[in-house]
This record gives structure tokens, C-alpha cells and sequence, in this order.
């Protein structure tokens, strides 16, 4: 099936009218109006159809401009010249302000005598025999499609802009939203270097010198796994800034110190001396009183209370040993917690910097690729072969 012939037109201009005497004379040709065109249906002739009582008003040329833009042929049929005595002027209106398409008159329904759609017919016929009407047809509908595509593409351009440039509603809201994710991520991060702190700080205070390796493994993990949860917390709260991904920005890790094995030389002489100290004067207070003792020997005495002197000597200088240690790991946790909180302070800011850099670029960019299309746009217009265009209804 050939492609229809639309017949429409202004309000009480006589579209069914012209549309019947056109199947009458044209039958090999299917005609419709506009509601008979199916979805996606161009017709490759438009008839447009105007009253001859008085010129066209400018909404009737915007009609005319929207109807005819993906056809091969519009041709301007001024009916009722029967009814209308000053048809010629309203002929010469229309004809002025629908520029580069054909003009005719007709009486379709005549009150008087017979109908007059002859001139109508032969110009018909001629596009419709035209062998360039397909190309035109084609040429146009493109044409038209990049017309669009530009309305469309200057319309996003302004609310781009508008969205961009408002100071009072999104981009005020989007930043107010930003600010309080910051302030939300940086006090759980502190909260969770917290915790942190306060576990570690439990396992050194109950640690002894086999488990000490194990509490500074633990550190460590502990360390990485709120890394981790940071991490996570803080992505979650950028997919509710932004749909488009972010690129994060790379990653440190927190390279603490390991902590000090032994104690200085000068602590370890104190610790000494204290515990030869406390011992030898607990080894004198039990060799007098075994001495005062009846019964005990006074060699057997001695010797316990040399024993007994060299034991609490050791357990003093262990257990300074092991106290020491454990304020060395207390210090040495409370710095690692401090490294650990700067670096998630320091990554919370960094990440959300990064989510606000990026709406600004993407804005950017993309106003940039709107501006770039829209300077293609002349080109591509004169692209178009004037042999195919040059009827354009212009409305003027």
C-alpha cells in the first residue's frame, strides 16, 4: 500500500469536504485526515486546507509548520471561494505568509453549481508523479529529526542551566545534604575510632609476654577492618549523593611504627637494682627471723632466705618487665587509634570533595557536549540538499 495523502487544515475550512472530492477523483490514491494516520504513518503529500473568509492567523501557520514537516510535497488549497467575494486577497495573504509551496483554490461543496477542486487535481497529480518525491519525503523526515533533536537538546541545555545556576533550590539543597553526610560520616568514623581504642586498650591491659605478638596482629586488623567499614559506610552514603559512580581517590595505608621490644638500658639497670633490692632486704627480714626461730639451723635458714630474696628479686624484675611493656602498648595503640582516625577524617573528606568536584565536572562536561552539538547544528542543516527542502512552510 502507497503511502496516504494527509487532507487537514484550519477549523471549518472544509477538510472532509476536499478529502471526499479527492478520493472521488483520485481513487488509486488513499486519503485521510489527520486522526485516519496510523502510528508511525508519514504521508508523503499534505493537503492544507484554509478558509477563504479571512487570511490565516499565525496559529494556523504553526499548525501548518508542525503537520508538514516530514512530508515530500505540501500543497495550500484556499476553499469556499464561493462563499467569499475578497478570496483573492485572503489567497494572496496566505500565500505571502506560507512561503516556497503551491497555492490553489476550490469549491468542494459548493452551495450553488458544481465543485471546483480542478486546479487542486492537476497539482496533485504532478507531485504525486514527481519521482523525486520519495527522496524529498526521506530527506525531509531527517531534516525534521535533527530539528527536534536540536529543540530537544536546547531545552536540556536551559534546565541544565537553571538547575546550575540556582542558587535557592537544587544545588543549595544538594550542598546542605552534602554537609550534613560529612558531619553524619565523620562523627561515626570518630565513634567507631573509639570503640576501637577502648578494645584494644581492654586485650594490653590483660596481655602477658606469649600474647603480646597476638595484641599486635590484633591491632593491626582492628586497623584495617574499620578501614574497611569506613569504606563501605561512606559508599553507601555517596550512592545517595550521586547516581554515577565516583572514582575514589587512591587508598594509604596506615603504616604504624611497630612497637619498642625492650626497654632502654638505663630502665632495665632500675629495674634491676629495685628488684636486687627488694629481695636482698626480703632475705635479710627472713634470716632474722629464722634466726630468732628455736629449732631451725642457722645454714638452713640462710639458705631460705637467700631462695626466697632470689624469688621475689626475679618476680619484682618480671613484673616491671611485663608493666612496662604494657605502657609501651598503650602508648603505642593510642598512636596507631590517632593515625587511624586522621586517615578516615582524611578519607571521608577526600571521597566527599571528590563527589562534589565530580557534579561540577559532569555539569560542565555536559554543558560542553550540548554546546558542541549545537555548534554542528548549521552544518548539518546545510547538509541537506535545497532541491529537497526548499518547500519549507515558513511561517512568517
Amino acid at each position: 500500500m502507497t503511502d496516504p495523502v494527509l487532507v487537514t487544515g484550519t477549523a471549518r475550512s472544509g477538510v472532509t469536504s476536499v478529502l471526499a472530492r479527492l478520493q472521488q477523483r483520485i481513487p488509486a490514491h488513499r486519503f485521510v485526515e489527520a486522526s485516519g494516520l496510523a502510528v508511525g504513518e508519514t504521508p508523503q503529500v499534505v493537503v492544507f486546507v484554509v478558509s477563504a473568509d479571512a487570511p490565516m492567523a499565525r496559529s494556523d501557520g504553526a499548525l501548518a509548520a508542525a503537520v508538514t514537516a516530514r512530508t515530500g510535497a505540501v500543497i495550500g488549497v484556499v476553499n469556499k471561494v464561493d462563499d467569499h467575494r475578497a478570496w483573492r486577497r485572503v489567497l494572496a495573504a496566505d500565500r505571502d505568509r506560507l512561503a516556497g509551496i503551491p497555492w490553489v483554490t476550490a469549491a468542494a461543496d459548493p452551495r450553488l453549481g458544481e465543485p471546483s477542486v480542478d486546479d487542486l487535481v492537476a497539482v496533485l497529480t504532478r507531485e504525486l508523479t514527481d519521482p523525486d518525491l520519495a527522496r524529498r519525503a526521506a530527506a525531509r523526515s531527517r531534516q525534521a529529526d535533527l530539528d527536534a533533536g536540536l529543540g530537544e537538546l536546547e531545552a536540556e541545555r536551559a534546565d541544565v542551566l537553571r538547575a546550575h545556576r540556582s542558587t535557592r533550590t537544587g544545588h543549595a539543597q544538594w550542598r546542605h545534604r552534602l554537609q550534613r553526610v560529612r558531619l553524619e560520616l565523620t562523627h561515626s568514623a570518630r565513634q567507631r575510632c573509639a570503640a576501637v581504642r577502648a578494645d584494644l586498650l581492654a586485650e594490653v591491659a590483660a596481655m602477658t609476654r606469649r600474647t603480646r605478638p597476638a595484641v599486635e596482629d590484633r591491632v593491626r586488623q582492628h586497623c584495617a577492618d574499620t578501614l574497611a567499614e569506613v569504606d563501605d559506610e561512606i559508599d553507601a552514603r555517596v550512592a545517595e549523593l550521586t547516581a554515577s559512580p565516583v572514582p575514589a581517590p587512591p587508598e594509604r595505608a596506615i603504616v604504624a611504627p611497630a612497637p619498642p621490644r625492650h626497654a632502654r638500658r638505663l630502665e632495665t639497670q632500675l629495674m634491676v637494682v629495685l628488684g636486687v633490692g627488694f629481695g636482698f632486704g626480703v632475705a635479710v627480714v627472713m634470716a632474722r627471723v629464722a634466726a630468732r626461730l628455736a629449732g631451725v639451723p642457722a645454714v638452713g635458714g640462710t639458705v631460705a632466705a637467700v631462695l626466697a630474696g632470689l624469688a621475689v628479686t626475679v618476680w619484682v624484675v618480671r613484673a616491671r618487665a611485663l608493666l612496662h611493656a604494657r605502657a609501651l602498648m598503650e602508648r603505642w595503640v593510642a598512636d596507631a587509634v590517632a593515625m587511624l582516625r586522621t586517615e578516615v577524617e582524611e578519607r571521608v573528606s577526600a571521597r566527599l570533595l571528590a563527589v562534589e568536584t565530580a557534579r561540577a565536572v559532569a555539569v560542565d562536561r555536559r554543558l560542553a557536549h550540548m554546546e558542541a552539538e549545537l555548534r554542528r547544528y548549521p552544518a548539518r542543516r546545510r547538509s541537506f540538499d535545497p532541491s529537497a527542502t526548499d518547500f519549507v512552510v515558513t511561517d512568517r
